[in-house]
């Protein structure tokens, strides 16, 4: 059985009850994405015992033509944000949409993209996220600029969030090693 640190755990369990709140009332997410990361969760060993089962109501249910466009109305979104980071901030740590340019206010190590990696995994965006992986191998997040100071809380929900996020759903041990880094 594959074992997964309570971190780990935590923050793919964090994922996993968005993902289902989304699908169940919004349909936002395809069921599938949300399938494979229960089902990947399920087998973990657990130092205690918890039954989580997704009921017949919400594994049944029929994707209407509403949640199919508000899926899509998310995925539209999603792709234009990511394509306004690309072309003005790409490698950056934010988009400053007003002007077209970006900040580095987060240490200089791209904490968008870092933060998008699973987004971009779980909406299926596959060129978005060779690019973002590729670009991820080249940042050092074991050297910050001087004198720099963040928010534990902030940089632990985006760059750790996201960087566990993405290696739960990919398995390149390259993620892993930048998240220990």
């Amino acid at each position: 059985m594959p074992r997964i640190s309570l971190r780990g755990l935590f923050f793919t369990l964090l994922s996993i009850s968005g993902l289902i709140y989304l699908v169940h009332f919004y349909g936002m997410v395809q069921r599938s994405q949300v399938d494979r990361l229960v089902n990947k969760v399920s087998q973990i060993k657990l130092p205690w015992n918890i039954t989580y089962t997704l009921g017949d109501s919400f594994r049944n249910s029929e994707m209407t033509l509403e949640n199919h466009q508000r899926q899509q109305a998310v995925r539209d979104a999603m792709t234009h944000a990511w394509k306004g980071y690309t072309e003005y901030a790409f490698g950056s740590d934010e988009l400053e949409p007003i002007s077209h340019s970006s900040n580095n206010r987060w240490g200089g190590w791209a904490i968008t993209l870092v933060d998008s990696l699973d987004t971009l995994k779980l909406m299926e965006m596959d060129a978005e996220y060779t690019e973002a992986k590729e670009h991820l191998r080249g940042i050092d997040f074991s050297k910050t600029p001087m004198g720099f100071r963040t928010q534990v809380f902030e940089m632990t929900i985006r760059a750790l969030g996201g960087l566990l996020g993405a290696y739960e759903l990919d398995d390149d041990p390259m993620i892993l090693e930048k998240a220990r880094q």
